[in-house]
């Protein structure tokens, strides 16, 4: 298929780079090839729409900011369908505002690298046109643990990736450990825009605002990053987040909120507003006391079993001393889910800022988190249907991977040095030896 691409520029070296680069990054990314349009003046409405680009580049630099301005008002009618981004030398950042208010997705700095245009392109074709929607009613999932150390962060770092792969939606990921928040750290990503800042221009959000200043990541989430500095966080009421996260849920489908492990007012009001609560523990005992104190502190909130779903992580079924039973009987509720203790992939992931999915959509832990998310998206369907000890089952032959066919005939052969099992030998039973001798 061909992805047709507007340019205005009157610069032939770089309609050249631009034309090249995009025409094989847009091969890279989508398959497609470029099919291209330069225009050295801007071009009519009509121009433009009998073109119908998929991608509309607009070249312009700081001497010719009114003229341009201009051109991109013409262009707003038609910005919310089509993406218009804007490539030049240098960005000054009241033409860079003026530009945003007008409907500009993204930027593009010249010379042009090839990762930046490929990133880009894949922020767009992950976008969902019109995010703005008065019926819009988001849904939110808050990872919780009453200890740290056991992985919140890494779990709703990517069971949002997850939702984003698995749903066309708007998925944004809110660092809501308000002081020293990781989660930026998990996607290599460093944000422009952070909680204080969208505190501070609440009244201006909208569609346009959110685009510019919490673009999609590559992994296909929106990424909100905690404050920078630790006094900016001290100063945040617990009804200003109440308010923004009511306004985030116009704008977005889902939203998956890291809440870290300090049981505060701020945390409990995300709490109450979100749909799930997403517990998470491990099998030490230690941290089994401690996720019990908090499942108490839940039943004094109110919060009943369909509000709060266990998480189970780092499950290695054949070292833990505590199997699933006994820490459901320790815990007096079921465990929903559990993720493998798979530690190579997740030190590769860390230490990288990629993703599960993205870093090895093969590995186990990768086809872990898809099933969380699609059980997540279901609502927990599948609790209707089996009961605790059917679902556990489940899950020790999910992690224990099921025995070969040859691990099986070694078991049946131990079995049978025991008495226990009437094995064949040499095409025969015992019991058929036994005949035949007679």
């Amino acid at each position: 298929m061909e992805f047709r691409v507007a340019i205005i520029s009157s610069k032939s070296k770089v309609n050249y780079d631009l034309t090249t680069i995009l025409a094989r990054e847009i091969d890279r990314v989508k398959g497609d090839k470029l099919s291209p349009k330069i225009f050295s003046t801007p071009p009519s409405m009509e121009e433009m729409v009998h073109f119908t680009p998929h991608l509309i580049v607009v070249c312009l630099e700081p001497q010719d900011k009114d003229e341009g301005l201009e051109f991109l008002s013409s262009l707003s009618r038609i910005a919310d369908r089509i993406p218009v981004i804007i490539c030049g030398a240098q960005f000054e950042a009241d033409l860079m505002l003026s530009c945003i208010k007008k409907g500009v997705r993204d930027f593009l700095k010249y010379p042009l690298q090839d990762t930046e245009v490929r990133e880009m392109l894949q922020r767009l074709i992950r976008e969902v046109p019109s995010i703005a929607d008065a019926n819009r009613s988001g849904i939110s999932y808050i990872f919780f643990s009453y200890k740290g150390g056991l992985g919140t962060t890494f779990l709703a770092c990517n069971m949002a990736v997850a939702i984003a792969r698995l749903k066309r939606a708007r998925v944004l990921l809110w660092d809501l450990v308000i002081q020293n928040g990781d989660v930026p750290f998990f996607f290599d990503y460093e944000p422009t825009v952070t909680l204080s800042d969208l505190l501070e221009n609440s009244g201006r959000i909208d569609e346009v605002y959110l685009r510019a200043s919490l673009p999609i990541h590559p992994s296909g989430v929106c990424i909100l990053a905690g404050p920078k500095r630790p006094e900016e966080a001290e100063v945040i009421r617990n009804d200003q987040l109440q308010g923004l996260h009511q306004t985030l849920h116009k704008f977005y489908d889902y939203i998956v909120i890291d809440g870290g492990h300090s049981l505060t007012d701020q945390i409990i009001s995300a709490m109450d507003s979100s749909k799930y609560i997403m517990l998470t523990t491990d099998l030490h005992l230690p941290v089994l006391k401690n996720t019990l104190r908090c499942l108490e502190v839940f039943e004094r909130l109110g919060y009943n079993q369909q509000k709060f779903k266990i998480l189970l992580n780092r499950y290695n079924s054949k070292y833990q001393k505590f199997d699933l039973a006994k820490a459901e009987e320790i815990l007096r509720y079921p465990i929903t889910y559990a993720i493998a203790n798979d530690y190579v992939t997740v030190s590769r992931s860390l230490n990288t800022g990629i993703p599960v999915a993205d870093l090895d959509g093969g590995s186990m832990l990768a086809k872990q988190f898809e099933g969380l998310g699609k059980l997540v998206l279901a609502d927990f369907k599948l609790e209707e249907k089996k009961d605790s000890s059917s679902l556990l089952g489940g899950l020790k032959g999910m992690f224990e991977g099921g025995r070969s066919k040859k691990d099986k005939q070694e078991h049946t052969e131990a079995k049978d040095k025991k008495g226990n099992v009437d094995v064949r030998k040499n095409g025969k039973t015992k019991k058929e030896e036994k005949s035949h001798a007679a």
